[in-house]
């Protein structure tokens, strides 16, 4: 894991476009030849189909970073910046572990618990798949991230190959006392997502709105499925669910949420939104105004 010096450069949170393409299609015309009047003349070539373009890449994990398990940082005051690697295989020795937290047990301690009663979350997180072990070995990764007081900026990332891969499941427990959320999923993630949010919005990137069912909005506590709902199992046993699972509070502050593959959609949102909104007075872009320029870390 890299652990990065804590520093007062804020964030700023990115927009996010999503634009369409043109794609110039040519056309090659059959040469005709000659041919008795009564035969019909040949018909035009049609264009092949145009190829898929390619699914979006996941942020890779740093080649220097080490796996680990069941790390926990804990502060009483200072933000936590940094990026890890967990991989649930690896045996840890109890002398190395920390005390387990008053919700856990030895059965559901956290593979990894960043924690801190004042101050912001910035970090990276990567979860080394085990694509080969059966579904019902696979244990679920813990991940839970806290703080009393501050923005949280986090992403979650998987090592599975591709979104359809076997992989190990995720479970994510999030909460910041006072302020905004950036959160970011693998695109791979499938399964319930719980917002509490006191006074604040939940926002979903394009993307993510496609794929996502809200069920629910009351009091504050949106219930939502990512991904394929009728398919999932889900409804028939919640209680054992296997697959991943994520739960999100702030008690003042805003969610937004995005796959982790859309960086370069994020980044070039976030340049054209600047561009856009250069000189006082003058509107932000479509975004800049769909995502209010609130949640600066």
């Amino acid at each position: 894991m890299i652990l990065l010096p804590e520093t007062d450069t804020k964030a700023v949170e990115p927009g996010f476009v999503v634009g369409e393409l043109g794609q110039d299609v040519k056309v090659n015309r059959v040469e005709v030849s000659q041919m008795p009047m009564d035969d019909p003349p040949p018909a035009y070539g049609t264009p092949p189909p145009a190829a898929p373009p390619p699914p979006p890449k996941a942020p890779s994990p740093p080649s220097d970073i080490k796996a680990a398990n069941y790390v926990t940082i804990s502060r009483r005051d200072g933000a936590i910046r940094g990026a890890f690697v967990v991989d649930p295989r690896l045996k840890i020795p109890a002398q190395l572990l920390a005390p387990l937290l008053k919700d856990e047990t030895e059965e559901t301690r956290r593979n990894i618990n960043l924690s801190t009663k004042d101050g912001r979350i910035d970090a990276d997180v990567w979860v080394v798949s085990d694509e080969e072990a059966d579904c019902k070995c696979r244990r679920k990764v813990r991940v839970g991230v806290h703080t009393g007081d501050g923005n949280v900026g986090f992403r979650l990332h998987t090592t599975a190959t591709n979104p359809y891969t076997p992989r190990t499941p995720l479970s994510l427990k999030l909460h910041t006392g006072d302020g905004h959320v950036n959160l970011e999923l693998p695109r791979a993630f499938r399964g319930p997502l719980t917002v509490h949010l006191h006074d604040g919005r939940l926002r979903l990137s394009p993307a993510l709105t496609a794929v996502t069912t809200i069920f629910s909005e009351s009091n504050g506590i949106s219930r939502c499925f990512i991904g394929d709902y009728a398919e999932s199992g889900w409804a028939d046993a919640p209680g054992e669910w296997t697959g991943d699972e994520a739960e999100v509070t702030s008690r003042d502050g805003n969610l937004n949420l995005w796959f982790d593959d859309e960086k370069a959609i994020r980044e070039e949102a976030a340049a054209a939104s600047v561009a856009m909104g250069k000189g006082k007075g003058r509107e932000k872009g479509f975004f800049g105004r769909l995502f209010g320029g609130a949640s600066q870390m």
